[in-house]
């Protein structure tokens, strides 16, 4: 812009404005105070990470390759995840060949023994192994998975025979009609173990496949679960474990120090909020999609945008898409179809879910507790409150907050203590 040639000739105020952080004006681009907001936790967590190793060292600790396949992988563990091969092999037994012979109750009663055996036996020898946290926690998620599984395929096969004996297949559509007028051959052992290894837990005649496994795509996603995997392993032991270990002298002290106390809960928020996005990362993003693309499964979808939930609802909804679609087809649908109310189904999805949360809690750590299923629990009639403002919610981002409040600064931090201190205790009674 040229200068004028006058002063009088430059007239800073020619029109009518506003500032632009008022409320009336349109919404300005605020990109710098995000950078600026960036800096600020870049510097304020190098602080943390350079306060850490002043007061606590270097705490990492590898293993000699002996120890970490006797603790970390733990054989036991190990050969009782490659022996869950046998319920397998059982149900699908029983669903194809034996089921043609017996009555559907005595089915039934077989499919309940089995997934029954498939969710006790893991457990009971992680009890009696004393085995690790680490490998504990892999079984049991193997065995919940398998147990799933195999629900979720005797549920299909007990519908398919009732259709199928009464004809009511005639009105489905092409594609499954055309499957069920083939009973019993309608799963051969070779789909039946592709079922097992595709990251899904709902049992179908067909998936969706992509065309080819991309190699250079599939390095990718291991280069990045084993590096998000290393991440966890430095949470756990050098930020985690040490602050742990501070607060155990709180809690065993008379009177409690409350003020205390919350330091630890508040200091402890922040690497475990790291650890579960870490987590998330790592089994949702990376393993599940590792899975996919060796098993050539089409549908990627295992998570949504949970990280925008206005209400709880939302975030389980959005969270863990295998998961949410085996309690709505499994448990939801069939309890709605029964004439159930929504609030009864949702209590009895809630109530499954929880116990599912506490047996691989609990299972790992080798205690008997409730926290984790009381604290599932507790959220239905959060959920429900929530509902009845949910119009409100979504337009604003309280709903948001809440969210990130109660599960990352409250949720998460407590139950990491109470579940860490009942193992030292039981570790050092």
């Amino acid at each position: 812009m040229a200068a004028p040639t006058r002063v009088m000739l430059y007239s800073p105020h020619v029109k009518e404005s506003i500032s632009l952080m008022s409320s009336e004006a349109e919404s300005p681009n605020y990109r710098g105070f995000l950078n600026l907001g960036g800096i600020i936790i870049i510097v304020a967590n190098f602080r943390l990470i350079i306060e850490n190793i002043l007061k606590y060292g270097f705490l990492l600790k590898l293993p000699s390759p002996f120890e970490f396949y006797n603790h970390y992988s733990g054989w036991p563990c190990l050969s009782t995840a490659i022996l869950l091969i046998i319920p397998l092999a059982i149900s699908y037994y029983t669903e194809t060949k034996l089921a043609q012979k017996l009555s559907s109750g005595m089915v039934k009663l077989l499919m309940i023994l089995n997934i029954c055996a498939t969710l006790i036996v893991p457990p009971y020898m992680v009890s009696l192994t004393e085995a690790y946290p680490l490998p504990a926690s892999a079984l049991l998620s193997i065995s919940l998975i398998c147990a799933m599984k195999l629900y979720s395929f005797s549920d299909v096969m007990s519908e398919v025979r009732i259709c199928y004996k009464n004809k009511e297949y005639e009105k489905f559509p092409s594609d499954i009609k055309e499957v069920v007028a083939k009973y019993p051959n309608i799963c051969s052992i070779r789909h039946f173990a592709y079922f097992i290894t595709a990251p899904t837990l709902c049992f179908q005649f067909t998936y969706p496949r992509s065309p080819c496994i991309r190699k250079a795509w599939l390095f990718k996603r291991i280069a990045e679960w084993i590096l998000a995997l290393s991440f966890m392993v430095i949470l756990i032991q050098q930020y985690m474990m040490p602050l742990i270990q501070n607060t155990l002298p709180i809690i065993n002290k008379e009177p409690i120090n409350y003020t205390a106390l919350l330091e630890r809960h508040l200091k402890l928020s922040l690497p475990n909020l790291y650890f579960w996005l870490i987590m998330f990362f790592s089994a949702f993003q990376c393993f599940t999609n590792i899975v996919a693309e060796l098993t050539r499964f089409g549908d990627r979808t295992f998570y949504k945008e949970w990280w925008n939930s206005r209400t709880l609802g939302e975030y389980w909804k959005l969270w863990n898409i295998p998961v949410h679609s085996w309690l709505l087809r499994h448990v939801h649908f069939p309890l709605i179809n029964m004439g159930c109310h929504k609030n009864f189904a949702m209590f009895v999805t809630f109530f499954i879910s929880a116990v599912g949360h506490e047996y691989l809690i609990s299972g790992a750590c080798r205690i008997v507790s409730y926290w984790a299923f009381l604290a599932m629990m507790m959220q239905i009639p959060l959920i429900i409150v929530m509902d009845i403002f949910k119009s409100f919610l979504l337009k604003t981002q309280i709903g948001n907050v809440v969210f990130w409040v109660s599960f990352c600064i409250i949720g998460q931090p407590l139950a990491v203590l109470i579940y860490s201190i009942q193992v030292i205790n039981r570790m050092n009674p």
